[in-house]
């Protein structure tokens, strides 16, 4: 008797289809890996706004961006120039400083985030999301112009008065030989005088010369018998 020897083997279709069954879970494994895989950071914006006091001031300021990668970006601003947007990588650790003119303070320098009202970023640590938009404003007032004020202010040489002449006249009635004693006194004067108005007008006057003006000077004489009706400058 003849013996037959049988082998179950698979079908050509049943190949296929266990073929294809290796290859979608491998497929299905692969997609679970990169889905747990570390992803790529997104990107955002900075924004830098410039605004001065006095309001549209034409001075420029240079402003220099701090990339994470160690590189910089610089560029200027007017108050009255659009404001500068950067897109790079988010992250946290950017940015930006200002080179402040000769005559300006830096009196602001705020960053706000159009996506988190909280964000703490700031000038020297701006936090970027994906998709976020970070904007620092920097507001810079210009000093006040200061006033010259010479050190050594020229005297004017002080205008030395011109001197005066002091005329002392007596005019006695009736006319007498009595003599009259004139003591004529000042800050910078002290003289005595004898006057005689006997008709003859020998000696009923004399003049004082070099006097000083604006000066107070007295002169009086009292004579027993006599009285003064009348001391009037001539």
């Amino acid at each position: 008797m003849t013996k037959l020897k049988t082998e179950a083997r698979p079908s050509s279709v049943l190949r296929v289809i266990i073929v294809a069954l290796v290859l979608l879970l491998g497929a299905a494994a692969v997609d679970t890996y990169n889905a747990n895989a570390a992803q790529p950071a997104g990107g955002g914006t900075i924004v830098i706004d410039k605004i001065t006091d006095p309001s549209g001031d034409p001075q420029s300021f240079t402003f220099t961006l701090h990339l994470l990668d160690g590189t910089t970006q610089e560029f200027n601003l007017t108050d009255a120039d659009d404001p500068v947007s950067v897109d790079v990588p988010a992250g946290n650790g950017y940015e930006v400083s200002e080179n402040i003119p000769d005559g300006w303070t830096q009196t602001g320098s705020e960053c706000t985030s159009d996506t988190r009202p909280g964000n703490p970023s700031t000038a020297s640590n701006i936090k970027l999301q994906d998709g976020e938009t970070v904007t620092c404003t920097f507001t810079n007032t210009k000093s006040p112009t200061p006033t010259d004020t010479p050190t050594n202010t020229p005297v004017p040489p002080t205008a030395t008065p011109e001197p005066v002449t002091l005329i002392l006249v007596k005019d006695a009635q009736p006319d007498s030989s009595q003599s009259f004693n004139f003591d004529v006194t000042g800050p910078d004067f002290n003289n005595s005088y004898t006057l005689t108005d006997d008709g003859t007008n020998n000696n009923n006057s004399v003049t004082i010369s070099g006097l000083t003006a604006d000066v107070l000077y007295r002169a009086g004489s009292i004579i027993a018998g006599w009285l003064d009706l009348r001391i009037h400058p001539v």
